[in-house]
């Protein structure tokens, strides 16, 4: 491979997650993949020998993203907006061996896009990447208070990330990343359920995630969401449906949450694998599983659920935590402060 010049870049600096791929042919030739925020990055094969790959690093907004998509600029375009850029050589096992700053102008012209390199449709590999987002608004009346104002977006994004990842289970980015977060917390008290979300989100490419296009307060106002319209849909019915039978869900809530409580799972670490569970309690979580999930009219994704979670117990407290985050948005509904 041909040697660079410039500044090291540490390896703490990428640690950057594996979203999807969006050119391939004989092997990706563009990733795009995510950092601690929310940030996108394209990496752009270049150069291998027999035990690295190079990938050149280019961090994309969601706007770029968007304007390649639709052939409106190139990757040499992009690459030509940034006074340099960053080159990593990982091996076969995904590790990073190194990564180096390098100046645009001293970029080696072979590992430069051509000047022809608009988005392929048809070495695209993902149907999720073609995916637009579009325009949604969360409907605001009445008055409200600051912390009513800023829990409401936090309320619908974690439900968005809930939504987003069943919806999407046939993308290995998202199935795998699924598995490991669904199963990989005790379900003891609150961290587990703030972390859960967390890591949901981040499964979301940034380009998918919902991002203010304005706010509007006034009587009525509104907040102007860019998101995946498929996933607010299935945001709106789940909310509206658990509004209809919040009786029916509240009375089940009380049983499932006195069982777990008499039998003292509330203890139980339930992403131990060697847990233990007896045959009658685990068709008890079973079936309080699946009459949440008729309840919220989601029963399609009762399979995943379980199989996701790894036990019925995980199960029943995941499904839970998205009745209690459904629940939250009943007094705003009642009230008529909002409309999905």
């Amino acid at each position: 491979m041909i040697k660079l010049t410039g500044e090291k870049v540490p390896k703490g600096n990428l640690n950057h997650r594996w979203v999807e791929d969006i050119l391939y042919f004989d092997g990706p030739i563009l990733s795009i993949l995510k950092g601690s925020t929310t940030q996108d990055y394209f990496y752009y094969w270049c150069d291998a020998d027999d035990r690295h790959n190079r990938w050149m690093i280019l961090p994309v907004s969601r706007e770029q993203i968007i304007e390649y998509k639709s052939s409106k600029i190139t990757l040499l375009d992009i690459c030509k907006n940034k006074k340099s850029v960053t080159f990593v050589d990982i091996n076969e096992e995904l590790n990073p061996k190194k990564g180096i700053d390098v100046s645009l102008d001293s970029v080696p012209d072979d590992y430069l896009p051509p000047e022809e390199s608009y988005f392929d449709i048809d070495l695209c590999p993902s149907d999720g990447f073609l995916v637009e987002p579009e325009l949604y608004d969360l409907k605001l009346d009445g008055d409200w208070y600051l912390e009513e104002l800023v829990n409401l977006p936090k309320t619908y994004d974690q439900l968005y990330s809930f939504v987003y990842t069943l919806k999407n289970l046939i993308r290995d980015s998202v199935s795998s990343n699924a598995e490991r977060i669904f199963s990989n917390y005790p379900w003891k008290g609150g961290f587990s359920t703030v972390n859960f979300y967390r890591d949901l989100n981040a499964v979301i490419p940034s380009f998918h995630e919902p991002k203010v296009d304005s706010i509007q307060y006034a009587s009525p106002g509104q907040i102007r969401l860019e998101l995946l319209r498929s996933v607010s849909s299935s945001v709106e019915e789940l909310v509206n449906t658990c509004f209809k039978n919040r009786e029916a869900l509240t009375a089940h809530n009380k049983g499932v949450a006195g069982f777990l409580r008499d039998k003292e799972f509330s203890k139980v670490d339930g992403s131990d694998a060697g847990i233990v569970i007896s045959k009658q309690d685990r068709e008890f979580l079973s079936k309080g599983v699946s009459e949440f999930c008729r309840l919220m009219d989601i029963s399609a994704c009762e399979k995943d659920i379980l199989r996701l979670s790894g036990n019925e117990l995980v199960a029943v407290k995941i499904v839970m935590s998205v009745y209690r985050r459904v629940k939250r948005l009943f007094d705003f509904i009642e009230r008529d402060m909002l409309k999905l």
